[in-house]
């Protein structure tokens, strides 16, 4: 059990987790009590620990005790901030693998099999693992090349992709993506034929035709600071696990003959998200099964020896009929049908505690950890277990959430030194370093100058929107791609110097970042801001602008270097309200 528990533990999987997060992850889970004393400060990317795992499997079977395990459509990902470790779900099923120097990894997979502990080769896994950061990696097939007992599907897929830079921050896109895919899947045959499995215990087909493909997504993100309704309530980040899945209808068919089977039809979406404020932290379940109610048809063969029990309850064709409305809790007549053929059904289930469906969710007061579970069908039997809709999600941060750099901002001057009369441009530019599109890019540049200097502000490209006394405002020199950049041009005249001295430039810019919440939205913004300061050119006297220094005692006159260019570098300042908190 040890092994199998190891990183899911470590992730937090109920209540017990959040104490010892306490020493993998670097903070204590706090009481509501304690919680409303803190004064939340986010911890700077490059320091903070936070991080989680997603994991999802569309049709998992165990048969024997773990003797046999196939699954389909697979999906997973891990960030762990202080270096990548084993992860397990609690299947039992490798998430992750402990890789030295990656922080991020991923993989998805079609198929998955393994007989009495042994993996058997069902398909190519796609996997990714980062820094450095990876495309997407792709794996596909049409058909499995040789079919096994096991698994057998058609059009396997697999995807996974992976983003880390150390010490920065991935804003605005995924830093672990991966996706597992099968149509027409087959768990758990008695034989092998060309075209699949002789009586599979599991067949994920739709008898209509339209939907056989089973697909699961895990996405994994730094999303603003907000409430399980999307509201933003902080100005740093949060962490969000996703797990998105759609289930092709499919056939149980048990060792005594009786079939079942199940039809869910629609998107359901588990999500784990910590913000690190009091109430953000919450994992979420989502079904949404549009128009086609999802059912369970029980079917008792007329030989069966259940059939005279159960036909009291059997419609003409020896069918138990158990239809949920938006899942449902299932009938009590539904529970004697069950109870009589060996199954145990779980249906309806909200979101619980990994490896113990008897206990709620991990959702930490603090907003520190979120950790839950959901199986969409559940099916039990004394030597079978049979799930539907698999998905875990874990989710933590520090107390005060994530903070992460903000703009990079940059400023440079054309002359240094200027005399009297002469004309000088500063020169600003404004990166943007993160994968989402900057909007919103305003910019405000302040010139100030030693005392007995005077100046005037001449043109700027683009046209400013304002020019208030020393002060040159764009209201918007948006948007910037990502990795892009944008400059502006200020031009300074210098009309009178009583003393030699500088003349100074502070320019702030301010944008906005889509990056998502913890509902999943992706049009959520987060405001970034960066600051930097110039001191620069130095002013002369007539002495000076003729390119001499002036006689101090006996000292020679030396020539003065022109052309010296004091370029301003950007503080990247933290993401929003950095200022504010200097002075609370």
């Amino acid at each position: 059990m040890s092994n199998t528990m190891t990183r899911r533990r470590t992730w937090g999987t109920a209540v017990a987790a959040v104490a010892l997060a306490s020493t993998t992850l670097g903070f204590v889970g706090l009481n509501p009590a304690e919680a409303a004393k803190v004064k939340a400060q986010a911890v700077p990317v490059g320091e903070a620990t936070y991080g989680g795992y997603g994991s999802g499997v569309v049709a998992y079977a165990n048969v024997g005790s773990g003797n046999i395990v196939a699954q389909t459509a697979v999906s997973n990902g891990e960030v762990a901030s202080k270096g990548l470790t084993l992860v397990k779900n609690e299947l039992g099923e490798t998430v992750q693998a402990a890789t030295a120097g990656k922080n991020a990894g991923a993989n998805g997979q079609a198929l998955t099999a393994r007989l009495g502990g042994n993996n058997i080769k069902v398909g190519e896994a796609a996997v990714a693992e980062a820094a450095p950061s990876t495309g997407l990696v792709d794996t596909s097939v049409l058909k499995l090349p040789v079919p096994n007992n096991l698994a057998f599907a058609d059009a396997l897929n697999g995807q996974a992709q992976a983003r880390w830079v150390p010490n920065d921050c991935i804003l605005g896109a995924d830093l672990t993506y991966s996706r597992g895919q099968a149509a027409n899947a087959q768990l758990v045959g008695s034989a092998t034929t060309p075209t699949g499995l002789t009586a599979p215990l599991v067949k994920s087909q739709d008898p209509s035709g339209e939907r056989a493909v089973d697909t699961s997504i895990t996405r994994q993100r730094l999303v603003a600071q907000t409430d399980r309704t999307g509201k933003i309530v902080g100005g740093d980040l949060g962490f969000l696990t996703e797990v998105r899945q759609t289930l092709a209808p499919a056939t149980v068919t048990m060792a005594n003959g009786v079939t079942i089977f199940v039809e869910v039809a629609g998107t359901y979406t588990l999500r784990a998200f910590s913000g690190g404020l009091p109430g953000t932290s919450f994992v979420t379940f989502n079904p949404e099964v549009g128009n086609r109610a999802p059912l369970i048809r029980i079917t008792v063969p007329a030989t069966s020896p259940l059939n005279p029990v159960l036909k009291p309850l059997l419609d003409p064709a020896n069918e138990f009929l158990i239809t949920l409305n938006q899942l449902a809790p299932i009938t009590d007549q539904a529970k004697t049908v069950l109870a009589a053929i060996g199954i145990d059904l779980t249906v309806a289930e909200q979101p619980r505690a990994i490896g113990d469906p008897k206990k709620p969710a991990t959702q930490a007061a603090d907003g520190t950890l979120a950790s839950g579970a959901v199986d969409v069908v559940r099916l039990k039997s004394a030597a079978e277990d049979i799930r539907f809709g698999h998905m875990e999600a874990t989710a933590a941060v520090p107390v005060g959430g994530v903070e992460c750099p903000g703009l990079k901002v940059a400023k440079t001057t054309d002359k240094d030194p200027v005399a009297v009369g002469e004309t000088f441009k500063y020169s600003i530019t404004v990166t943007n370093p993160y994968d989402c599109t900057l909007t919103n890019v305003k910019l405000v540049d302040t010139i100030s100058a030693d005392k007995g200097i005077t100046f005037s502000i001449g043109a700027t490209d683009p046209s400013s929107s304002t020019v208030s006394g020393n002060t040159v405002t764009f209201a918007d020199i948006g948007p910037i791609a990502p990795k892009g950049s944008k400059t502006v041009t200020i031009d300074i005249t210098v009309k009178s110097a009583a003393n030699p001295g500088r003349i100074s430039d502070t320019a702030v810019a301010t944008a906005d970042c889509a990056v998502g919440d913890a509902t999943g939205k992706s049009n959520v913004k987060v405001n970034l801001k960066g600051q930097v300061t110039l001191v620069a050119p130095q002013v002369t006297t007539a002495d000076r602008a003729r390119g001499v220094l002036p006689r101090t005692g006996g000292e020679q006159q030396l020539p003065l270097a022109g052309g010296l260019l004091f370029a301003g570098l950007a503080i990247i300042e933290t993401v929003r309200r950095k200022a504010a908190r200097s002075t609370s």
